[in-house]
C-alpha cells in the first residue's frame, strides 16, 4: 500500500466515522472540517491532476483513486458551506399545529399524515427551509464548477464523464425512451392511485405520492420487530449466513436527531460497517432496509486483504447493484409470499403498489439526471425553473422550486443509481431462467452473489455483463419489472 493510499484509508475511515455518529443522532454537530484539513495535502490540484493522469494505470483502481482524490477535492474547496449546510438542516424546526418539529421529522409525519391539506400545509413550511438555504447550497454548487475547470475539465459534466467512463448525457438521452415507454401505466396508476387517495390530481405533490408509498394498509405484514428475522431468513436461505449473527452492526435506536433516511456506515472495511435506520413502520420501511442490507453484506464479506482502492472504493455501480439486489427481494411475489407471509388477493394488490414504486422512483431518477446535466452546464441561474419543469415532466405532480438544489447527488450518482437499477434487472432476469421461480432460496443464488462480489472488486460492471450473456446493458428487463411483466 502507498502512502497516499494509507493515509487516504485513515481519511474514509475517520469522515464515515463522523458523518455515522451524527446522522444516526449522536452528534449535535457534523464537524468536518479538521478532518479534511488533516489530510489536505492529499487532495491538492497538484495531487489530483496526477491521479488524474494515472487514470488509464491498473485499472480499475486508479480510477477509483481518481475519482475519489477529484471528489475530495473539491469538497475540501466547499467543506465549510457543506458543514453549515448540514447542521443547519440538524437544527431546523417548523412551528406547525402548536408545536415545534424538526425539520428532519417532517418527512415521517407526511407520509403518515391522511388529510393532504394538511399534508400540504406542513410540507410548504418544511419549503420555506429549503428556501433559507438556497444562497449556501447555490454558492456550494459555483464553487464546485469553478473547481472542476481548475481541473483541466471543460466543466462539471466533463470532469464526471472521465472519472465513471461514461457519457452522461448519452446515458440520459438512452434513458429518455424508459420514460416513454411507461408513461401510459404511469398516467393511468398515478390519477387512479391519487383519486382513492382523495388528492385532486391538479393539487398533487410529492407528499402526497410519499403518503400513498407508505400504503399503511399493509403494515401488519411489515411490522419493524419482523424487519430483522425476515432479513436472517433471507440470507439463511440462500446460503449467504448459516446462523443467526450478522456481520455488521444494526442501529434501529429512534434518536430525535437521527436521519430519516436510512444509510450504511462502511467505517472499517469489512470489520465495521452500520446499518442505520429510523424504524416508522410499513413496506417503505422494510424497503430501505434490505437496501441498506445489500450494502452492509457487501461491505462485511469484501476481503480483507485486497489493497484499499478496491476494498472500499470500488465501483458505485456495481455497489449499488448489491444493494438493490437485495432490496428487491421484495418485489418477488414468491418471496413476499413465504418469507412476509402475505396471501393473495393482498399480495396482488401490494405487488401492484411495490411495482408503481419503482416506478415513480425510476422515472423520477431519469428526470433528475437530465436536469442535473442542465444544472452543471450553465443551468445554476435557473435551477429552479428547470428542475421544476422537468420533473413535472416526468412524473405529473407539482414540483417545488425549493428542492432544486437539495435534491441534486454530487458526482452525478444519480446516474450510477440508474445503471445499477437496469443492470439488477438484467441480473434477476438471468436469476430467474437458470434457477427458477424460487432463485432466491437456491443455495447457489448465494454462491454466486459471493463470487460477484469478489470479482466486482477487481472488475468494472460492463466486464461482468459477458456472465449474464449480454454485451450491453438493456433497459426491457427493468421496463417488464416495473409493468408487472418480469415475473409470469
Amino acid at each position: 500500500m502507498s502512502e497516499w493510499e494509507r493515509r487516504a484509508e485513515e481519511f474514509t475511515e475517520k469522515i464515515s466515522r463522523e458523518f455515522y455518529l451524527t446522522w444516526s443522532g449522536q452528534k449535535e454537530k457534523l464537524e468536518i472540517e479538521p478532518i479534511y484539513r488533516e489530510y489536505e495535502d492529499l487532495f491538492s490540484e497538484e495531487m489530483v491532476r496526477e491521479k488524474l493522469s494515472e487514470i488509464s494505470e491498473n485499472p480499475p483502481a486508479s480510477r477509483y483513486i481518481a475519482a475519489m482524490a477529484a471528489g475530495e477535492h473539491i469538497e475540501t474547496r466547499v467543506k465549510g458551506i457543506s458543514e453549515k449546510i448540514s447542521n443547519s438542516v440538524l437544527s431546523a424546526t417548523v412551528e406547525w399545529k402548536g408545536k415545534e418539529i424538526p425539520y428532519l421529522q417532517v418527512p415521517v409525519i407526511l407520509v403518515n399524515e391522511p388529510d393532504w391539506k394538511n399534508r400540504h400545509e406542513l410540507e410548504a413550511l418544511a419549503l420555506q427551509v429549503d428556501a433559507g438555504l438556497l444562497p449556501e447550497r447555490e454558492e456550494r454548487l459555483r464553487q464546485m464548477h469553478e473547481t472542476a475547470k481548475s481541473l483541466g475539465a471543460q466543466d462539471y459534466v466533463d470532469l464526471y464523464d472521465k472519472l465513471q467512463d461514461v457519457d452522461l448525457s448519452a446515458q440520459a438521452e438512452w434513458l429518455q425512451s424508459f420514460i416513454e415507454e411507461t408513461q401510459e401505466e404511469y398516467e393511468r396508476q398515478l390519477f387512479d392511485r391519487l383519486e382513492k387517495a382523495g388528492v385532486p390530481p391538479e393539487e398533487a405533490t410529492a407528499s402526497d405520492i410519499g403518503y400513498i408509498l407508505r400504503s399503511k394498509e399493509f403494515d401488519h405484514y411489515f411490522e419493524s420487530r419482523w424487519m430483522v428475522p425476515a432479513l436472517l431468513e433471507t440470507l439463511k436461505a440462500c446460503g449467504l449466513s448459516k446462523g443467526d449473527d450478522l456481520p455488521f452492526t444494526l442501529d434501529l435506536e429512534p434518536r430525535p436527531k437521527k436521519s430519516p433516511r436510512a444509510f450504511c456506515a462502511p467505517v472499517r472495511v469489512p470489520d465495521e460497517v452500520y446499518l442505520v435506520i429510523k424504524p416508522h413502520g410499513g413496506r417503505d420501511d422494510w424497503d430501505a432496509f434490505f437496501h441498506e442490507a445489500g450494502h452492509a453484506e457487501h461491505f462485511s464479506h469484501v476481503p480483507a486483504d485486497l489493497p484499499f482502492p478496491v476494498r472500499v472504493l470500488g465501483d458505485n455501480d456495481l455497489i449499488e447493484v448489491y444493494s438493490f439486489h437485495m432490496q428487491y427481494r421484495m418485489l418477488e411475489p414468491s418471496w413476499v409470499r413465504d418469507v412476509v407471509g402475505m396471501p393473495s388477493p393482498d399480495l396482488d394488490r401490494y405487488m401492484s403498489l411495490a411495482r408503481f414504486a419503482k416506478l415513480f422512483l425510476l422515472r423520477r431518477y431519469v428526470a433528475k439526471l437530465q436536469y442535473e446535466l442542465a444544472l452543471h452546464t450553465g443551468g445554476l441561474q435557473r435551477a429552479g425553473e428547470i428542475y421544476k419543469n422537468t420533473l413535472e415532466r416526468a412524473l405529473l405532480i407539482n414540483i417545488a422550486a425549493e428542492k432544486a438544489l437539495s435534491d441534486v447527488d454530487d458526482g452525478f450518482y444519480s446516474a450510477q443509481y440508474l445503471r445499477a437499477w437496469v443492470f439488477e434487472a438484467m441480473l434477476r432476469e438471468f436469476l430467474r431462467k437458470e434457477l427458477g421461480e424460487l432463485w432466491w432460496r437456491h443455495p447457489d443464488s448465494g454462491d454466486l452473489l459471493y463470487q460477484w462480489w469478489r470479482r466486482g472488486q477487481t472488475k468494472a460492471l460492463p466486464e461482468l455483463l459477458p456472465e449474464i450473456g449480454k454485451s450491453g446493458l438493456e433497459l426491457s428487463p427493468l421496463i417488464s419489472d416495473v409493468l408487472g411483466q418480469a415475473n409470469v
